[in-house]
């Protein structure tokens, strides 16, 4: 014969009614409802609502990816942004979302319209893959008596 359990609220405690850590499944959704009922400024049932702190608002992920590449010596990308001098100057989240707006589509991602310039107010904007290709960063390759300059529009100096 086999022994029924129950939870600390008389719920039938069997293997398809726990999670993996063994809690039962009705018990954790009875607190979760609360939890929600209990902080209303995070209004989970608000159909549409992204929670501003999560990672499926992008605008969110944008602000943090960027910061993150300006000053975290840690990060993969750190060389090419704080490492070159490159400065987040965004104070907050909403003075960035005031300043870029929401991301107009999916394939919008965060761009420098100067490439040499700070994440600051004026100085980004949401782009597409094809839009940011052409916004690179200028190389210059100085052969005597020739100056070659690589960017967007290709520039030859001096005697061919």
């Amino acid at each position: 014969m086999v022994r029924k359990t129950h939870c600390n609220r008389g719920h039938e405690r069997t293997p398809s009614n726990l999670d993996r850590w063994g809690k039962c499944r009705e018990c954790v959704r009875i607190n979760n409802r609360a939890f929600q009922k209990s902080h209303p400024e995070r209004n989970y049932a608000r159909p549409g609502y992204k929670r501003e702190w999560s990672a499926a608002n992008p605008e969110r992920k944008a602000f943090h990816g960027a910061k993150t590449r300006c000053t975290d010596p840690n990060a993969d990308s750190w060389k090419y942004y704080g490492g070159r001098g490159i400065e987040f100057r965004f104070e907050s989240f909403n003075q960035f979302l005031l300043c870029v707006g929401e991301r107009p589509g999916p394939e919008y991602s965060l761009e420098r319209i100067n490439p040499d310039g700070h994440y600051e107010p004026g100085n980004v904007r949401w782009a597409t893959t094809p839009e940011q290709a052409r916004n690179k960063r200028k190389i210059v390759l100085d052969y005597e008596p020739i100056r070659i300059i690589l960017g967007f529009k290709q520039t030859i100096q001096g005697e061919v």
